[in-house]
């Protein structure tokens, strides 16, 4: 069922109002010897945002923090917050920022000040003018943390949560069931309240776009349309190696972007046949010797590394996220492939371009991601193995209750003609980037011919289907490289 997280936006007065009291934070700054607040109550309305009764110079003063998370939505436009002191200061009032959290300035926001919040002698307020920026991908929610500090060493910390707007996939479940028959056209009435009658699986052709959320026309439902988005409520749109957008019945295209996420994945090519040859580069037997040549590995089509029947160890030397197991990899007569003409990378499992590389290279998850990413596959260079909850948005679930192959939609991931996600080789398994908290030495994959999770030995080689997303506070795409050594081959 499509959701998506959306945060309203909370103007200053709002703030100023609601989050008083025990939500507050105190800073107090100057020496002692302040005015003592009155305790008779006031008989006239005051024009200053003030909680104090005096309105002569104090030389201590409190900083009242309006509550100390606050949710902004991710829009183009700049919000200014008032910060206000309980006294008018006698003197510049001066409190250091320190900016920490999640959200990138220039990317996600924009700050001004940026470094300090001075409140000038005479006045009891200053403000902080706070930009959120719109992107075009959608993106997690991200955190904006501001220590303010002044120079008698007390602080407090203003927390500024700018919103989501992840959207999720539908499952694809088109048809309904009443325990017995799992292919219902309609919702049974014994049965109210099915993931079939609500999301984005639920169509809408008849309303306008601007006013229905679930909304296809008819060449976006149409197959053999040009503008044709996917089944039920997915979106998806065909590109090529460099990334431009294609028409839905273009015959050639390398990935698949997925319109609600924003995710982008590869699309595998089909099936690549590897065999064996004596070195191309020694000298042939003569005629009856027997041929004493090494035997090296190449690939039917060398350009062709992502084809579908190449499988992988899983690989992670990230010690962040490898969950204490960096796994294994595949290499040639113990050690890297040979990547020097006239021989091609390659060994029994998989084969990658030859080319020029700086890297060693060898079958593994970790390195396949990084020759997608060197070679700049449809733009982009951040490619990775997709996580549990990534590759399961992809997922229509409607497939497995119509009998089909693989749980994809074989229009935009399949190999044209083919049937080659599932078939052609011996696995079906697909890897994920997730590994077993429980058993560092197994990661969970996927059965495409069910949508099945199960948990996967490192050391076994299964199939790659990569994703790219421009968001990191949900998927890292430039993870830090782990100390721990590389297993030997």
């Amino acid at each position: 069922m499509m959701c998506w997280r959306k945060l309203a936006i909370l103007t200053s007065a709002i703030l100023l109002s609601a989050c008083g009291g025990g939500g507050s934070t105190d800073l107090s700054g100057g020496n002692d010897g302040g005015t003592t607040p009155s305790t008779e109550p006031s008989t006239e309305p005051s024009t200053e945002p003030s909680v104090s009764p005096s309105d002569a110079p104090s030389n201590k003063v409190t900083l009242t923090i309006p509550g100390e998370v606050l949710e902004l939505d991710r829009k183009n436009n700049t919000i200014p917050f008032p910060y206000t002191l309980d006294l008018i200061p006698s003197f510049d009032a001066k409190y250091s920022m320190e900016i920490t959290g999640t959200a990138v300035m220039g990317e996600d926001y924009d700050i001004d000040p940026k470094k300090e919040l001075i409140f000038s002698a005479g006045s009891k307020t200053a403000t902080l003018n706070l930009t959120t920026y719109q992107s075009s991908q959608p993106r997690g929610g991200r955190t904006l943390k501001i220590r303010f500090s002044n120079d008698e060493g007390q602080e407090a910390t203003q927390t500024f949560i700018i919103s989501g707007d992840v959207r999720l996939n539908d499952t694809g479940m088109a048809s309904y069931s009443d325990e017995t028959d799992y292919n219902l056209p309609t919702e049974p009435a014994s049965h109210p309240g099915q993931d079939a009658s609500r999301g984005f699986d639920v169509v809408n052709v008849d309303d306008a776009k601007a006013d229905a959320p679930y909304y296809k026309d008819g060449s976006e439902r149409s197959a053999g349309n040009p503008y044709y988005l996917g089944q039920a409520g997915f979106r998806y749109t065909k590109l090529d190696f460099a990334g431009n957008e294609l028409n839905a019945n273009a015959a050639n295209w390398r990935c698949v972007k997925d319109e609600i996420t924003g995710m982008v994945w590869e699309r595998k090519a089909p099936f690549n046949a590897i065999f064996t040859a004596p070195d191309p580069a020694a000298e042939p037997p003569a005629a009856g010797e027997p041929d004493k040549r090494k035997i090296y590995y190449f690939s039917t089509t060398p350009n062709n590394f992502n084809a579908v029947n190449f499988t992988f160890p899983w690989l992670d030397n990230n010690a962040m996220t490898n969950g204490g197991k960096a796994g294994w990899f595949s290499g040639f007569d113990g050690g890297a492939l040979p990547n020097e003409a006239p021989y091609q990378p390659a060994n029994s499992i998989c084969a990658y371009e030859q080319r020029p590389r700086d890297n060693e290279i060898y079958c593994s998850t970790e390195d396949y991601a990084r020759e997608a990413s060197q070679l700049g596959v449809c733009g982009f260079t951040d490619w990775q193995l997709p996580t549990v909850e990534q590759f399961r948005s992809v997922f229509n679930y409607q497939n497995i209750a119509n009998g089909e192959k693989d749980i994809l939609d074989k229009f935009f991931f399949d190999c044209a003609n083919d049937d080659c996600l599932v078939e052609n080789a011996a696995t079906n398994l697909y890897w994920t980037a997730t590994s077993s908290a429980e058993q560092p030495g197994s990661a969970m994959c996927f059965n495409l011919t069910n949508g099945k999770l199960q948990l996967c030995s490192k050391l076994e080689s299964n199939k790659v289907m990569i994703v790219r997303r421009d968001d990191k506070s949900l998927v890292n795409n430039n993870p830090t490289p782990s100390a721990e050594p590389t297993p030997a081959p």
